[in-house]
């Protein structure tokens, strides 16, 4: 009797002893998953960008303060809606910080489409606002399509070239091998162009066209492509723009000449940079806005 208890005993504590080892084990794993978990969120941090990344807070932080000041007699407080999308971007900085960024070349055909799609909805349910139809209403939220086609070209266009699907070797592409990303521009620019939207659609014209250029296109086949959008840009003064937009380049170039009319604005911001001078006139005190000078406080 006496033997088969100690033999018992013999083995609860072997067992216990195992058991207490894998335990450990387990929590020395854990410990490990954990330990290689932060220095992966250590070595993401180390690379990031401090000074750009806090120039970009500043700027999002005064752009919020800008706009609680010139619209606080607004009933909407605007200002608290931009905080929050400022935030969903923190958020989504966040998530893209421990992300491979090169994922995204699978979403760019799908991402591309659905810009197209959401432009095209635009066409035929877009909130017209003062004139133009740029906005789609979403439940309480208002979007701005063409804001997403920007990002879309960007990541197509990189796709493309980085993937080199032109077929001809890096640095060598010439005017036959950009006929594609041309009409894959050419599409969604015409429709923020039909909204009408000039300015988003030079912009997403002159990004895309930036990136051709670091594609590194033949310097002759560039010149090709400058003289061809001078060309252009004589046919669409004649028989695309409408006057209004006309009126708009030439205020641009000649603001005082227009005081009056399509140069009000550019004359009111000039009015207001020299009332405020560097210090400004105090937050919610700014004449042009407060004093109904402009049509929109912001």
């Amino acid at each position: 009797m006496g033997r088969g208890s100690s033999r018992s005993g013999r083995l609860e504590d072997h067992q216990g002893l195992v058991g207490h080892q894998e335990a450990g084990r387990h929590e020395e794993h854990g410990s490990g998953g954990a330990v290689t978990m932060s220095m992966a969120t250590e070595k993401k941090l180390d690379h990031l960008n401090w000074p750009l990344a806090l120039c970009t807070a500043i700027i999002c932080a005064l752009g919020v303060w800008n706009l609680a000041s010139a619209t606080k007699s607004l009933p909407d407080p605007l200002w608290a809606k931009q905080a929050v999308m400022m935030g969903l971007g923190v958020v989504a900085i966040g998530i893209f910080l421990f992300v491979d960024y090169r994922w995204l070349q699978t979403l760019a055909w799908p991402g591309y489409f659905a810009a197209l799609a959401l432009l095209a909805g635009v066409a035929f349910k877009g909130k017209k606002v003062l004139g133009a139809r740029r906005w789609l209403q979403v439940g309480p939220m208002q979007l701005q399509p063409s804001e997403f086609v920007k990002l879309a070209v960007i990541v197509l266009m990189a796709r493309y070239f980085s993937r080199d699907e032109t077929g001809a070797r890096k640095g060598q592409y010439g005017l036959i091998d950009l006929w594609r990303p041309f009409l894959l521009i050419l599409l969604p620019v015409a429709l923020v162009m039909k909204q009408p939207d000039l300015g988003t659609a030079l912009v997403t014209f002159f990004i895309a066209f930036t990136m051709v250029m670091f594609a590194k296109v033949r310097w002759r086949d560039l010149a090709i492509l400058a003289v061809s959008g001078v060309a252009g840009s004589v046919f669409a003064w004649k028989r695309v723009l409408k006057p209004y937009q006309k009126d708009r380049v030439l205020t641009f170039l000649d603001p005082a000449a227009y005081a009056k009319g399509a140069g009000y604005h550019a004359i009111q911001s000039v009015i207001a940079v020299g009332s405020g001078q560097w210090g400004g006139k105090g937050w919610g005190e700014g004449t042009q806005n407060q004093l109904s000078f402009l049509p929109e406080q912001h």
